[in-house]
């Protein structure tokens, strides 16, 4: 599904809480096996602190006899967590996966600068023979009392295909709201995964306070190293196009938008 194209901006006031981009690979083992020191090394002047974790992964024995009550397997994975001085931008590795990610996005291309940096880094060391998944996720939180909205109702500030019922005069009698769509975008192989709830806001004594717009870009369609960032590229100009197709000018407005010039 192709989001009209809009003119780029960015927000003074910036709903996005927190930016992730996740590359899925073959299983390497070395990763799990041994302790990263050449790719902490490498990236340290940028990301000094590191802390270990570990992750279970649930499986279902394929063959199992009984099908009505499977068998799970559960094994352990390593992940290796690197983060920034101020704790705003974070590195993780695995076996399967690396991620980057911050609570401090501004700009695409100061993301991608970063990202650039620690891929090189990456596959440099580790060599994947390709990515299975390129991902790239935008959280967004709307919080009305931040942008002194807290009496406007939802349906005049987002759109009705987002809010579904909550834009109808039964909205008041919800008690409870969580959406998930997948769309397909213009490529015919990526796919947007878009989830919208009520988000807990500590300070409120609202329930609907806030609003979550949780959207993961993705193609798992097998991806070379050389064609990764250009798969980045388009998803994420269909994510700066979602976010206007979501919300509406008072909100758009509430927000201080920027136009960016390049």
């Amino acid at each position: 599904m192709p989001f009209p194209v809009t003119e780029r901006t960015v927000y003074n006031k910036n709903p996005l809480i927190e930016v992730i981009c996740q590359l899925r690979f073959p299983p390497i083992l070395r990763i799990d096996n041994e302790i990263p020191t050449l790719f902490q090394d490498t990236i340290r002047s940028k990301y000094p602190a590191y802390h270990l974790q570990t992750a279970v992964v649930q499986e279902a024995e394929i063959g199992s006899k009984e099908l009505n009550n499977p068998w799970i397997r559960q094994t352990t994975t390593k992940e290796h967590k690197f983060s920034s001085e101020d704790n705003n931008w974070h590195v993780v590795i695995a076996r399967t996966f690396i991620a980057f990610s911050t609570q401090e996005y501004v700009r695409w291309e100061d993301f991608i600068e970063r990202l650039g940096f620690v891929f090189d880094v990456f596959n440099e060391i580790y060599q994947p023979s390709y990515f299975s998944r390129v991902g790239l996720r935008y959280i967004d939180v709307i919080d009305r009392a931040k942008l002194n909205l807290d009496k406007v109702e939802w349906s005049e500030l987002l759109e009705p295909h987002v809010l579904g019922l909550l834009s109808t005069p039964e909205c008041k009698s919800i008690m409870n709201f969580d959406n998930r769509y997948e769309l397909e975008l213009s490529d015919h192989e990526s796919i947007a995964a878009l989830k919208t709830s009520f988000a807990f806001n500590s300070q409120s004594d609202l329930q609907d306070s806030c609003f979550l717009i949780d959207t993961d870009f993705f193609n798992t369609k097998k991806t070379l190293i050389k064609d990764v960032f250009v798969k980045l590229s388009f998803l994420h100009e269909r994510a700066s196009r979602l976010i206007r197709w979501v919300i509406k000018p008072r909100l758009h407005e509430a927000m201080e938008p920027k136009e960016i010039i390049l």
